[in-house]
């Protein structure tokens, strides 16, 4: 009798770094990293198997929210994470979507934090948390359950900040 190895998927977990500053829904960031907080991007098979309910087949994308103006980069409306860095609490607005999947990750790929809802912001407490970079992915869906946009952004958890 053998048995088979699980096969592992030969993806590398994605290196996080880079964030988009934030205190505040409102402010304007202090640095922006343009691959964040997109609703345009594409996820790799690794990413898109933290949302193992998910089907990806055939999803319809709304056009970003990041946009460029006279060479400088400016977010939109939605998605928006702050303050990033983070102390302990730290909030997310997103208004596209009906339904809102998000998946927390550290650097190892462990999930940390894992919801649907569809609320358009969100209150998360990251004080268990330890310093570091993580990654939030988000999936958003309307109300037939396709998905409209997807995308990530890289959070900043640090408790020594003032």
């Amino acid at each position: 009798m053998s048995c088979n190895k699980e096969k592992l998927s030969e993806e590398t977990i994605p290196t996080f770094e880079g964030i988009t500053r934030l205190e505040s829904e409102d402010g304007e960031p202090y640095s922006i990293d343009p691959t964040d907080w997109r609703i345009d991007n594409k996820f790799t098979e690794l990413e898109r198997s933290l949302f193992d309910t998910l089907k990806f087949d055939n999803p319809m994308f709304l056009k970003s929210t990041l946009s460029n103006t006279n060479g400088i980069p400016e977010v939109k409306r939605s998605p928006c994470f702050y303050p990033n860095p983070a102390n302990s609490l730290a909030y997310f607005s997103v208004y596209d979507g009906t339904i809102k999947n998000i998946v927390i990750v550290d650097q190892t790929f462990e999930k940390k934090i894992e919801l649907r809802e569809q609320a358009s912001h969100f209150r998360f407490d990251l004080s268990s948390f330890k310093n570091g970079i993580y990654r939030m992915y988000y999936v958003l869906q309307d109300s037939n359950y396709k998905i409209i946009g997807l995308g990530h952004g890289d959070i900043q958890v640090d408790h020594y900040q003032y």
